[in-house]
């Protein structure tokens, strides 16, 4: 596992195509102080900072299985070892059942519903 740089937006913009239907330009995403994105293999995790030590998280795993648990659980422990992170957050849409039963899996605690997504948090 790695922290992501501006030249791996080529194979962020292939994951995103995989995952969700179309390539993003993450461009910005790296201009912005204190977003980070860690990688491993053809997947990884998005994380935006909200207020000091809280990051609402993205995925976009190749991992399957008991794999993406440990890897999920690797990168957010990094989050707190090396960012300092002590809360993390997810919007979900709700129709998105199995990102909802993984997320729940990962042991995240639902906050409520807001504009179509169910909101989860992580300490």
């Amino acid at each position: 596992m790695r922290e992501a740089s501006r030249a791996d937006i080529p194979a962020i913009a292939r994951w995103m195509k995989r995952d969700f239907g179309k390539a993003e330009d993450f461009t910005g995403f790296f201009d912005k102080p204190g977003n980070i994105c860690l990688t491993e293999g053809e997947g990884g995790a998005f994380f935006v900072p909200t207020e000091p030590g809280v990051y609402e998280v993205h995925v976009a795993f190749e991992q399957r299985g008991k794999a993406v648990f440990e890897l999920s659980h690797r990168m957010l422990d990094y989050m707190r070892q090396r960012h300092g992170a002590t809360r993390f957050l997810s919007c979900i849409p709700e129709g998105e059942r199995k990102v909802l039963m993984f997320t729940r899996l990962m042991g995240w605690k639902p906050l409520g519903h807001a504009n179509g997504y169910e909101i989860f948090q992580s300490e």
